[in-house]
């Protein structure tokens, strides 16, 4: 088998295991086998090192992050310092409402450990989109119904949040 052979079987392997990936992830599931491919085709790979940022607070970067393999930290250092405030885990797809519009960063993200992502920027799901059109009432659903159920989380623990902290329920009511 020639170099170029090699090469282009390891792509088909990646394109079939961001494809998995975005079969199984909450935000992209529902969507037809023919949009999923090309959001998978359309998807980069990025490896973050350790202590690297993927997202820095206040900036406005477009992407979103499905964590492949890693660990990041959630962190907020005007308020908390070098905190690490909520680890995400491999199969977790976070920062997908950045792909809707502007919105800056209200925290930074930073791999605990090697992080290896799947990366989609708010340009190549808008190119995607445009193909889809029909799929916009789809990837509403998929984020109100992740706001919902992380509501319904939130409220299960409503009980023993300080006073304070109950002020954060209903977000699904926005």
């Amino acid at each position: 088998m020639n170099l170029f052979a090699e090469n282009d079987e390891c792509n088909l392997c990646e394109f079939k295991e961001s494809l998995e990936l975005l079969r199984q992830s909450s935000f992209l599931a529902t969507l037809p086998l023919e949009a999923l491919k090309l959001f998978a085709y359309l998807c980069r790979r990025e490896l973050y090192r350790a202590g690297e940022d993927l997202v820095t607070i206040g900036e406005d970067d477009g992407k979103a992050f499905l964590i492949i393999e890693g660990t990041a930290c959630l962190m907020h250092s005007e308020t908390m310092g070098e905190t690490c405030l909520r680890r995400f885990e491999a199969g977790e797809f976070i920062g997908y409402l950045s792909l809707l519009g502007e919105m800056p960063r209200l925290y930074t993200l930073r791999a605990h450990v090697d992080t290896r992502c799947l990366v989609l920027t708010r340009d190549r799901f808008f190119k995607a989109m445009k193909q889809f059109p029909d799929l916009w009432p789809r990837v509403f659903t998929g984020i109100l119904n992740r706001i919902l159920a992380w509501d319904r989380g939130v409220l299960e623990m409503a009980g023993a949040l300080p006073e304070a902290m109950r002020r954060t329920l209903g977000v699904s009511l926005l």
